[in-house]
């Protein structure tokens, strides 16, 4: 059993309700899961059957990698919102990024108006580290679901490698120091499902 580069046998799946005590009382258990890169150990059952699985790696070879049971078209919906190696992921005040975090919560509202809710979740979200990228995006989106910064900020932290500042320059772009980024995502009250 060959191990990937980057894979992690401990698997780095994280289940965002459960980070954090506070965050199970805001999330419904097992709807929103981030981890790292997916390897072909990473079946289904192990990652917690996601329904919708959004890879935001820049290259889409990620999928190589995918066990054969997150590539039933039947059971799990791929999409796939790159970031470009080049961009500073935590600086959210610059155009490009938000342009990237907006494309992705709109890819993940769109889930909410495209199918029945029990179909499109959980939804696993991931990069290789499950870190930087996937940090971002999921600090993005529970921002604009209304969950307190001081949360979103204490589950990144539980990320291996987290660093305070950079999560601090994140949510401070997000928040609209200086402009408003999140509020274009206000209607994403729409994704009841997730909480």
């Amino acid at each position: 059993n060959e191990k990937k580069q980057g894979c992690d046998e401990s698997s780095s799946r994280s289940d965002l309700s459960k980070k954090q005590t506070n965050l199970l009382s805001l999330l419904s258990c097992g709807r929103l899961i981030r981890c790292g890169q997916l390897c072909t150990h990473h079946n289904r059952d192990i990652i917690g059957n996601p329904a919708v699985i959004i890879n935001l790696r820049y290259s889409n070879d990620a999928e190589e990698a995918y066990h054969p049971s997150l590539l039933d078209d039947k059971n799990v919906t791929l999409y796939h919102i790159p970031a470009e190696n080049s961009l500073e992921k935590y600086n959210t005040g610059n155009r490009a990024v938000a342009k990237w975090i907006a494309s992705g919560l709109r890819t993940i509202q769109n889930l909410s108006s495209s199918r029945h809710p029990n179909t499109t979740t959980p939804i696993l979200i991931h990069c290789r580290s499950g870190r930087d990228r996937t940090g971002v995006l999921i600090a993005a989106l529970l921002l604009a679901l209304g969950i307190d910064a001081s949360l979103i900020k204490s589950e990144f932290l539980l990320s291996t490698g987290s660093e305070e500042r950079y999560i601090d320059q994140a949510i401070q772009g997000l928040i609209g120091v200086g402009n408003h980024n999140i509020t274009d995502c206000k209607d994403m009250h729409r994704l009841p499902w997730l909480r």
